[in-house]
Formats: C-alpha cells, sequence, structure tokens
C-alpha cells in the first residue's frame, strides 16, 4: 500500500463504541465493555 491508501478492517463480532489510539507508529482498537 501507499501512504495515501488504507484498509478498514471487518471486525466479525459487534463493537460497542470503538476507538482508536495510537501510540507512536502503532494503532491499537479499543472498545468499551459493559
Amino acid at each position: 500500500m501507499t501512504p495515501s491508501e488504507y484498509q478498514n478492517p471487518i471486525l466479525c463480532a459487534d463493537y460497542s463504541d470503538p476507538d482508536i489510539v495510537r501510540v507512536g507508529d502503532d494503532f491499537f482498537m479499543v472498545s468499551s465493555s459493559f
């Protein structure tokens, strides 16, 4: 991929309130749990 491209992940479950967190060059997806 070039720097101007990205991929949307397909999640196999229902995640409530997903957010993306960046730590340096790494990205993480977090979601709330009830």
